[in-house]
């Protein structure tokens, strides 16, 4: 903090007021002088003014705490542009970060790629150790051999043939005879070590002869798709796809003649049948094949040369591992899918589901699971047995609803909800259990889930009916499914999950049977706390979610019951790659509608013979409205929209709602370890609360109705144009009938001054035409607001036809 002590040079409004350059100071804000050495000032880093601490409105101690720091101080106005330079240092860092590790990325890759070249040092340190470990009978032989092998020079960075023949002659001088001492095992072991080095000898060899292949290869093409002339002779053959190749290097804008294709060959053997054989081409350099690459768009834009294509000339081993890398390639697709990779499933126990259909839609709504299951649909002794299509959930999403003894007097009822986008189907299985549902789902590529919903009533404890249990549980194990998923209520509150332990040591109990089932046929069980409670008895974990593998469950989350149920609610990710059946919604870009070839049509049709006075006015106007549909198909374009998240509610929550639900959950929570009555009471009053306002949508407008009235048991509905036309039939069907003959007619009134005729004009027509909103949605006749408006010059005329035809018709 620069201070008047501080200072070293004055500021720009300083004056020498004596002649021993004593220096003063004026504040910027009060223009008072300051000449005491002691005044209290403080100078902008910046602009270099000076203010005293009286303008500051600073006291004494914060200054001297101020001098005492190595702080910088702006004043008012440049502490703005000093926030702007700041942030954009800030920026300038985080850029040049960006930079710098680009850099080192770079830097690193050009490191392993210069330790991958072979040098002079590399090649003479394995010739010694492979040298070494020979006789010096086996080193001439292997050298002449490998020597020979070498025909094309090798230009990596300081290896070249004549350098590695130099430093094989140079370590072949330097050895000497072995002794012809020693025992057979000493020579044994160096026969043994001799051949170790001579397969590293082979990788050497190999590498190199990799190399010089590369370089004959570097200048060669492979052109795909040139068809070939049904011509016996080869040199014919030849010159036409010399032709053909001159004629596709100069649309490639590259000039090169006939006598510069070094060689073209056909690969393969000649056949009459497959005259689509590809081209090898050798070039005299490398600069028109780079050339033809950067330039190979003007093949693909080309219709001529729809079906060529263009390669390098590559070896075995550049083709093996271009090879491995598709393969991999076709590996990582095969785990690609359309879809998400966790399915949001939701499992309780209703204990009788109709009338808490109204909060399980509220409390599904937002999350639009993919799954639901219910055990317990049908309630207890009760004549009236609901249909399936009674607990539709039209409002939450479009699902599949598959169920079990739901219109029978046995069992509870089992209910499961799969949305449409699964590809879902109903699996029978072999074992009679009488409570079991289950669905098979595929997944992506070949991969099958098997989803189960069981019931297993706590009334019937005989080993029997666990024996069917179990057996139900093997076969679905034993399928081949690649996912199983099972859901239910098993009734077993004296299995401790922690511990995998049942009651007692009896082998013989229905718990150990059980649990010793779940372990032979390797499921997992994912609950691991209460999930029903009832007053003030010992919660218990009733209800499991079994998987075949352990980590298939996720995000278990444990919410209150249903209405009065006293099972909780539990909402979990099963973890698989879903195969979504996609549905992409069609709209139409009426930005970019092609409204000039329209209105040229509509100019070209006849209006008056074609709405005719004679014709009914309701076929006169389905005949204009069909003209504009065909023009609207036919100019206007559509672009498939795929949904990305999740839909919109129709029926959005209000807060206050949302509190409540949330409220509950909480509570529930806290009975389970801590059975309050006070927090049991609270409870009680959400979870009323909750229940009467999940019902508010059916006051505030109409539910979804039966398409049959008659029949309870008929699909619902809930387009509100359908909605409309059942209660207008109903109404009607209550009215009263006339009878038939002719209508009595009314009392003759006196009129005393007759409406003239009432003629709509064509300009009137086109001003409303001209004054619609086009970011409004289509009416009732579907037609958008923006195509009305565009084409209003032409539409205007028979529109206005069809205004007058009302008025004159009695």
């Amino acid at each position: 903090m620069t201070t008047r002590k501080g200072s070293i040079t004055g500021p720009k409004s300083s004056q020498k007021l004596n002649q021993d350059e004593e220096e003063a100071w004026t504040c910027a804000k009060c223009t008072k002088i300051f000449k005491e050495p002691e005044a209290q000032l403080m100078e902008c880093q910046r602009c270099k003014e000076h203010f005293c601490i009286s303008c500051l409105k600073k006291t004494k101690a914060e200054y001297s705490m101020l001098c005492k720091t190595d702080a910088m101080w702006f004043c008012g106005k440049c502490r703005i542009v000093m926030e702007q330079h700041a942030v954009t240092d800030i920026e300038i860092e985080k850029r040049c970060k960006q930079i710098m590790e680009s850099y080192e990325e770079r830097i690193t890759s050009l490191e392993k790629t210069v330790e991958n070249k072979c040098d002079e040092d590399k090649v003479k340190q394995i010739v010694c150790e492979e040298i070494k470990s020979c006789n010096e009978e086996m080193v001439k032989i292997m050298v002449k051999e490998e020597v020979s092998k070498i025909e094309a020079p090798i230009t990596e960075e300081g290896c070249d043939e004549d350098k590695v023949k130099a430093i094989i002659t140079e370590e072949i001088s330097k050895i000497q005879k072995p002794d012809n001492k020693g025992d057979s095992d000493s020579t044994n072991n160096e026969i043994d070590k001799a051949a170790k080095n001579i397969t590293r000898k082979e990788t050497v060899t190999n590498v190199l002869e990799e190399i010089n292949e590369r370089k004959s290869r570097e200048n060669n093409l492979i052109i795909f798709g040139i068809p070939e002339i049904d011509e016996e002779s080869k040199e014919v053959r030849e010159n036409t796809d010399k032709e053909r190749l001159n004629e596709l290097f100069k649309d490639c804008k590259i000039q090169l003649d006939k006598e510069n294709l070094k060689t073209i060959k056909r690969l393969g053997k000649f056949n009459r049948e497959k005259l689509n054989r590809p081209i090898l081409v050798k070039l005299p350099s490398a600069e028109p094949k780079i050339t033809l690459f950067r330039n190979i768009h003007y093949i693909k834009t080309n219709p001529k040369y729809a079906k060529v294509g263009v390669s390098n000339d590559l070896t075995q081993a550049e083709r093996e591992q271009e090879k491995r890398l598709w393969d991999q390639a076709k590996n990582k697709r095969r785990k690609r899918f359309r879809g998400t990779t966790t399915s949001d499933c939701i499992y309780t126990n209703a204990d009788q589901l109709f009338n808490k259909l109204p909060e399980l839609t509220v409390r599904t709504r937002d999350d639009k699971p993919k799954i639901i299951g219910i055990t317990e649909v049908k309630p207890k002794n009760n004549r009236y047995k609901p249909g399936i299509s009674e607990y539709s959930l039209a409002e939450v999403s479009d699902y599949n609803m598959f169920g079990k003894n739901l219109d029978v007097d046995t069992g509870r009822g089992l209910l499961l909800y799969i949305d449409k986008q699964l590809d879902a189907s109903q699996v029978h299985m072999n074992t009679e259990f009488q409570e079991n549902l289950f669905i098979k789902i595929n997944l992506n590529q070949s991969d099958q889930l098997l989803l189960g919903l069981i019931y297993r009533s706590p009334s019937n404890r005989s080993q029997e009916y666990t024996k069917q249990l179990n057996l139900l549980t093997t076969e679905a194990c034993n399928k081949g499914y690649s996912h199983i998923l099972i859901m239910g209520d098993y009734n077993y509150p004296e299995i401790n999950w922690d511990s995998w332990n049942s009651p007692g040591d009896s082998t013989e109990s229905n718990e150990y049977r059980f649990l010793e089932n779940l372990q032979e046929n390797f499921l997992f069980q994912h609950v691991t706390r209460p999930t029903r409670w009832r007053g003030t008895n010992t919660p218990h974990t009733l209800d499991l979610i079994l998987t075949n593998e352990e980590n298939m469950v996720s995000n278990l989350e444990y919410q209150s019951p249903l209405g009065k149920s006293d099972h909780c609610t539990m909402k979990f990710d099963f973890n698989c790659y879903t195969n979504i059946k996609s549905k992409p919604k069609l709209i139409k870009l009426f930005s970019k509608g092609n409204y000039i070839k329209i209105k040229e049509e509509l100019n070209k049709i006849k209006w008056p013979e074609l709405l005719q006075k004679e014709n009914d006015i309701n076929e006169n106007w389905k005949s204009v409205l069909s003209i504009i549909q065909d023009m609207d198909k036919k100019y206007i374009p559509t672009k498939e929209r795929k949904q990305i998240g999740r839909g919109k509610n129709n029926f959005p929550m209000d807060k206050n709602t949302i509190d409540k639900i949330k409220r509950k959950n909480i509570l529930s929570k806290k009975i389970t370890h801590n059975n309050d009555p006070e927090v049991r009471k609270e409870y009680n009053k959400i979870r009323n609360q909750v229940k009467s306002r999940s019902k508010t949508k059916t006051k505030e407008g109409i539910g979804d109705l039966h398409l049959d009235p008659e029949d309870t048991k008929s699909d619902k509905t809930e387009d509100n144009s359908k909605k409309a036309k059942l209660l207008v039939e109903y109404f009607s069907s209550v009215f009263t009938k006339e009878p038939d003959g002719k209508v009595p007619s009314p009392t003759p009134v006196l009129v005393t001054n007759d409406m003239p005729y009432q003629k709509i004009k064509e300009e009137v027509v086109l001003r409303h035409l001209n004054a619609l909103k086009i970011d409004k949605s289509p009416g009732m006749d579907k037609l958008h607001p923006r195509l009305l408006k565009e084409i209003a010059e032409s539409l205007a005329k028979p529109l206005c036809i069809i205004y007058n035809q009302s008025l004159e018709r009695e």
